[in-house]
C-alpha cells in the first residue's frame, strides 16, 4: 500500500511503530511477571 501524501504516510508508520512498542512493553512485563513468580514459589 504507498500512500501518496507523505503526512498521512509518516502518520501510519508512527503507529505502527507505537504499536509494536506497545506490544514489546507488554510481552516484557508478562515475561518479568512469570519469572518472579517462578522465583517466589
Amino acid at each position: 500500500m504507498v500512500v501518496s501524501c507523505n503526512g498521512l504516510e509518516w502518520e501510519l508508520y508512527g503507529l505502527s511503530r507505537k504499536m509494536q512498542l506497545t506490544r514489546t512493553i507488554e510481552e516484557n512485563a508478562k515475561y518479568v511477571h512469570e519469572k518472579l513468580y517462578l522465583v517466589r514459589t
